[in-house]
C-alpha cells in the first residue's frame, strides 16, 4: 500500500492534469476556489471514506467531475458564480425576497410559469424555490420529495429543456431559482439504492 507521501503526491498530479484542461483564463480563478473550499469537501469524506484503498481514486475522480463541471458551465452562470463569490452574502440582503410555490399550483406546469414572470417581479420576488420537480418514484412520494432520478423533471410538470427555458427566462429578469435536492428521500428505485 503506497504511503501517504506518495498518495497525495499522486492526488496532486491527478488534479494538476485534469486542471491542465481548463482553459487558461479559467485555471487560476479554479485554483483559487478549489484551495477555498478543498477541506470543506474533502474533510468529511476522508473522514467517512479515507481508509478505503480505492479513497484517492475516488478524491482524483471528484476533482475531475469539478474540473468537467466547470468546462461545461455555461458563460452566464460562470458570471453568476463569479459574483456571488465576490458577493458572498448575497443571499441575507433585506431586498432578496424569496417566494415558495408548487409548480402545479402556481400555474400548472413550468411553461406556466413563463406566464407569471412579470407577477414575480411585481411582487418583488429575487428568487423562487420550487417545491418538489424532480421525477419522483411512482405513487407514494413523500409529496414528490422520493426522487427517482435527479436528472429528470416531474414529467406532469415538464421537462428539463422546460426547466432551462424557465430559469434563463427568471434569471434574465434577476430572479434566481432554488431546487431542493433532499438526498435522504432518494426513492428505492433510484440507481444509487438500487445499487446500494
Amino acid at each position: 500500500m503506497p504511503n501517504q507521501a506518495s498518495s497525495n503526491h499522486a492526488l496532486a498530479a491527478a488534479a494538476l492534469s485534469a486542471e491542465q484542461r481548463l482553459p487558461d483564463h479559467q485555471k487560476e480563478l479554479f485554483t483559487l476556489r478549489f484551495a477555498r473550499s478543498e477541506r470543506d469537501l474533502f474533510a468529511p469524506l476522508e473522514t467517512l471514506y479515507g481508509h478505503r484503498p480505492d479513497y484517492h481514486r475516488f478524491r482524483a475522480g471528484l476533482i475531475e467531475a469539478l474540473v468537467e463541471g466547470v468546462i461545461q458551465r455555461p458563460v452566464a452562470l460562470r458570471s453568476l458564480d463569479l459574483r456571488r463569490d465576490l458577493e458572498p452574502d448575497w443571499f441575507q440582503r433585506e431586498d432578496m425576497v424569496g417566494y415558495v410555490f408548487y409548480i402545479d399550483r402556481f400555474n400548472g406546469s413550468l411553461a406556466g410559469v413563463l406566464d407569471r414572470i412579470g407577477y414575480l417581479e411585481e411582487i418583488g420576488a429575487r428568487y423562487v424555490h420550487f417545491m418538489p420537480c424532480l421525477r419522483p418514484r411512482p405513487g407514494d412520494s413523500d409529496g414528490g420529495y422520493s426522487v427517482m432520478n435527479y436528472r429528470e423533471i416531474d414529467p406532469r410538470l415538464g421537462t428539463m429543456a422546460d426547466l432551462e427555458k424557465v430559469t434563463a427566462a427568471l434569471r434574465g429578469r434577476g430572479i434566481s431559482v432554488c431546487v431542493d435536492l433532499v438526498l435522504n428521500h432518494t426513492a428505492k428505485e433510484h440507481e444509487w439504492a438500487l445499487r446500494a
